[in-house]
């Protein structure tokens, strides 16, 4: 994916996540668990990958830690082909 190269370090590791598993949605606390990052990291960096468009909103789920609704994330269809 050559959008891969102009994206900082830590886009590139919440991009990943998605990359890895195309078909799935992440929340920002499966990111945090997955790439390892602070949770003030992976906010930034969701929102600028949205921004850029490889990343859209997928559907609210129920998290049954924070016993909240919060949003999922999955890769916006036409990401691979950037």
């Amino acid at each position: 994916m050559e959008i891969q190269r102009v994206l900082a370090k830590r886009q590139r590791q919440v991009l990943e996540v998605f990359l890895r598993d195309p078909l799935g949605s992440f929340t920002d606390r499966d990111l945090v668990k997955l790439t390892g990052l602070p949770i003030n990291c992976v906010t930034a960096r969701r929102y600028e990958l949205a921004g850029k468009g490889l990343i859209v909103r997928a559907k609210i789920v129920f998290d049954a830690e924070t016993k909240r609704h919060v949003q999922a994330w999955r890769l916006a269809g036409g990401a691979l082909s950037m």
